[in-house]
């Protein structure tokens, strides 16, 4: 893949399926973007050698695929939080069979972040859906092709863009949403 310059490789539920391990990542220069559901699934994409996180979820037909999104980012989120004040052998305990260092973990809880970016990708459409993600702790986000098949789809990519920079400023966040 290196020698056909592929920029990065998105390691889908196929690619996960062909190893029970999930695909060996510390062998290649390629960037490895790892879909997670949760923490546990993102500390060992992490001890794989991913180098992103996206948002991962099962399609359900009934569901709109932002609200799959923010479920994952707050279990995430909450998962985290409920680590907070735990003694060593606790935290020991919730790692089970995964060897994530001790200190790594530590610090994700104290900085709710993962040493990798967390994107978040499913059904960003619109500049709210944006900021509502960012306010998360996603790092970034994937906009839904869908965003090309709106009347002015340049509008509403800068709108989307704008909300990255401005999700935690209300008084600037309000000039982009008119189009949400």
């Amino acid at each position: 893949m290196e020698a056909c310059h592929v920029d990065a490789i998105d390691e889908h539920e196929g690619l996960t399926q062909a190893a029970d391990e999930g695909i060996e990542k510390f062998s290649s220069n390629i960037p490895i973007i790892a879909g997670v559901q949760n923490l546990k699934e993102s500390l060992k994409a992490i001890l794989q050698g991913a180098s992103m996180l996206r948002t991962h979820f099962k399609l359900k037909e009934d569901r709109p695929l932002i609200g799959e999104t923010v479920k994952v980012l707050t279990k995430i989120a909450d998962e985290i939080e409920g680590l907070n004040g735990k003694t060593d052998a606790e935290l020991t305990t919730y790692l089970g069979g995964i060897k994530y260092p001790l200190a790594g973990l530590k610090n994700i809880i104290k900085t709710k972040k993962f040493p990798v970016p967390l994107f978040a990708e499913g059904g960003i459409i619109l500049p709210t859906d944006v900021a509502m993600v960012m306010g998360l702790n996603a790092d970034g986000c994937i906009a839904s092709s869908l965003v090309f098949k709106v009347p002015d789809p340049k509008r509403r990519i800068h709108s989307m863009i704008k909300a990255v920079q401005y999700y935690n400023n209300p008084a600037k966040l309000i000039n982009y949403l008119e189009d949400s």
